[in-house]
């Protein structure tokens, strides 16, 4: 997949990843998976960061909708 990194400023951080997944047997059948994300330092060894992840399955299964999405706030431990 694709994964950029850009440091907007010290303490905040944006990335963007891009995955895209293809059948062998089916080129109809394909998959692409989105998440942008903004993390912050809070101090120490804390961070907040905040996502949004779109999945996509072309050929999803009967009764299902295609695109799934998520809105995520997570509290992140570096070490």
């Amino acid at each position: 997949g694709l994964n950029y990194e850009w440091q907007v400023a010290e303490n905040l951080k944006f990335k963007q990843d891009l995955k895209y997944r293809g059948s062998f047997d089916d080129s109809e059948n394909y998959f692409i998976n989105s998440k942008s994300a903004i993390e912050s330092k809070l101090g120490g060894l804390f961070s907040m960061g905040i996502s949004y992840a779109v999945d996509y399955a072309n050929l999803p299964a009967a009764g299902k909708t295609s695109t799934d999405k998520t809105l995520l706030a997570s509290l992140i431990i570096d070490y």
